[in-house]
């Protein structure tokens, strides 16, 4: 019975991790899926790069983060986790961007998006490492 539990703890403290500085995956809350974003639109004008957070329950979550210039960035985003995809909005300044993704891994959770800022310039996104 103990070993069974352990296994099942150490199951989920991995697949609710939080991204190191490296990227990987590592525990930090049982409710919370974190993995490393970053971004930039598609002329390389600008780029992002921040942390998004997810409540694995209600697969809602914020991002925060910063562009390449300083600005600060914060969004929120809905995951839909048995389809691997999901959708979100970020205000960075006087910009704000709308966004879907998919991900081709959830653990860690690693994957790529597209999105379009207000201004009409496209935006690339991936997620994890």
């Amino acid at each position: 019975m103990h070993r069974t539990f352990r296994g099942i703890l150490a199951t989920m403290l991995i697949a609710c991790g939080v991204a190191d500085a490296a990227g990987y995956a590592q525990a930090q809350n049982l409710l919370t899926i974190a993995a490393p974003v970053s971004g930039q639109t598609v002329d390389g004008t600008l780029s992002f790069s921040g942390t998004a957070f997810v409540n694995s329950i209600t697969r809602r979550g914020t991002i925060r983060g910063q562009t390449n210039t300083g600005v600060e960035c914060r969004g929120t985003t809905t995951a839909n986790l048995t389809f691997s995809r999901g959708e979100g909005t970020m205000v960075c300044g006087q910009l704000s961007t709308r966004f879907v993704f998919s991900l081709t891994s959830r653990q860690p959770p690693v994957g790529t998006g597209t999105g379009t800022l207000s201004d009409g310039r496209k935006v690339v996104l991936r997620i994890g490492q």
